[in-house]
């Protein structure tokens, strides 16, 4: 988990200086990034070739 002040201190190293309603906005956005990194980290892809991919999402459905 990431605190806010974490996230803050990330913020300020790339130049930034968020507000405590924009932290708190994107602290769940990141923690969840952070999880699905987590996730592919944890895979065991010895061998295999691995290659990203883009799919935007429709935001009609």
């Amino acid at each position: 988990m990431v605190t806010n002040q974490e996230l803050r201190l990330l913020f300020e190293r790339a130049g930034l200086s968020p507000s405590q309603e924009h932290l708190d906005l994107v602290s769940p956005v990141f923690q969840g990034f952070l999880e699905q990194l987590e996730a592919l980290h944890s895979l065991d892809l010895e061998g295999e070739e691995v290659q990203g991919g883009f799919m935007p999402q429709d935001p009609e459905g």
